[in-house]
């Protein structure tokens, strides 16, 4: 019981610390950001459900991408462009 509970407190002491090195290296340019920060929510899948969510999220992400879809508007811009009227149509006089 004891040994098991070491393991588990281990892979989420490396998984937070893969977590916090990738959002770091994607500032710095020499550390891969998005490969710690995938490694990272992998191992804290195991443990915790937003994690889980975080990867599913990268996951359709990255499938999007590779089918060369473009991605989803992000909320702001959407709310932004209706605010500015953007997305009425241009009347002609």
């Amino acid at each position: 019981m004891q040994k098991r509970r070491f393991k588990r407190w281990v892979k989420v002491g490396v998984g937070w610390f893969l977590l916090v090195v990738g959002i770091a290296g994607l500032f710095l340019p020499v550390i891969q950001g998005l490969l710690c920060i995938a490694s990272g929510l992998t191992l804290l899948s195991t443990e915790y459900r937003w994690a889980n969510v975080c990867l599913e999220w990268i996951k359709r992400h990255i499938r999007r991408h590779k089918a060369g879809k473009p991605a989803p508007a992000p909320l702001v811009e959407l709310t932004a462009s209706r605010t500015r009227g953007d997305d009425l149509p241009i009347e002609k006089p």
